[in-house]
């Protein structure tokens, strides 16, 4: 759900107006590949599209899990703090599962 209201928010934001056609959000959902700027990297589009919905539920559980970490990690510059509280959990949760995925050693 609060990854939903960021959407809303960054399309609210960032859309010029008139009316939002797939191409227009899709166009919105890859901007901000450039990290050094200080924007929030693009959202892993592929993971949905390539594979995941082949898995078992378990797996594909785990992948979107690793992926959506691995963006809000990347999208908050690697604070922990700030991660888990965009995402709604502990830190020493966000680490431990950090930990786990191997995105952080």
């Amino acid at each position: 759900m609060r990854e939903l209201r960021n959407v809303a928010e960054r399309i609210a934001v960032m859309h010029s107006g008139g009316s939002m056609d797939r191409a227009a959000l899709a166009a919105l959902m890859n901007m901000g590949a450039d990290a050094s700027a200080g924007a929030p990297p693009a959202a892993p589009q592929a993971l949905i599209l390539d594979g995941i919905m082949e898995q078992n539920l378990q797996d594909a559980k785990r992948a979107f899990e690793r992926s959506y970490l691995e963006f809000q990690f990347a999208r908050h510059n690697g604070v922990i703090a700030r991660t888990a509280e965009a995402i709604g959990i502990y830190p020493s949760n966000l680490h431990t599962k950090l930990k786990n995925y191997g995105i952080l050693t």
